[in-house]
């Protein structure tokens, strides 16, 4: 719901308005405490944070000042959205997801003035293919990343992905 609420929001947030701000601060909040509760960071850090983690260690390998955790965090769901939109393609019927298209995604991105495309933060294609391929490698944790990789489809995918989203 709070996550409905923020993207309800992206004009406001757009804006600096207040209404957005208090409901992206509310939904930061909430999840904070979801992560207290669990004692872990799985309800807000799945397959976006490991693709994150793998374009940051990219920059640092390559003696570079990542981007902001956030712009990385958000192209990342932006291929976890493209994934589980394949999935059901790819492995069958599997319950549903209640997730935003990567279209709607995209265009509240946009919105705020944040970049939509990995070459657009210096990340070549090569490394976005890399990224879809073996992202799920950073954290041991089960995601999107995890199933498709578990049936053998990232590399098959990752050329696809790459393209849509380079």
């Amino acid at each position: 719901a709070s996550a409905d609420e923020v993207s309800s929001s992206a004009d406001e947030l757009a804006e600096n308005g207040r209404e957005g701000i208090e409901k992206l601060t509310e939904a930061l909040l909430l999840s904070g405490e979801a992560m207290a509760e669990a004692g872990n960071s799985r309800p807000a850090s799945g397959s976006e944070h490991h693709m994150s983690h793998f374009i940051e260690l990219d920059f640092l390998r390559r003696g570079k000042i990542p981007p902001l955790h956030g712009v990385t965090v958000g192209l990342g769901t932006l291929v976890s959205l493209k994934l589980y939109e394949k999935l059901p393609l790819l492995i069958g019927p599997v319950g549903k997801f209640d997730l935003p298209s990567e279209s709607r995604i995209r265009d509240i991105l946009k919105k705020l003035g944040c970049p939509v495309c990995y070459r657009d933060i210096g990340v070549s294609l090569e490394t976005v293919r890399d990224m879809i391929e073996n992202a799920h490698t950073i954290r041991e944790r089960f995601t999107v990343l995890t199933a498709l990789h578990q049936r053998d489809m990232l590399r098959s995918l990752s050329e696809e992905i790459a393209d849509l989203v380079w």
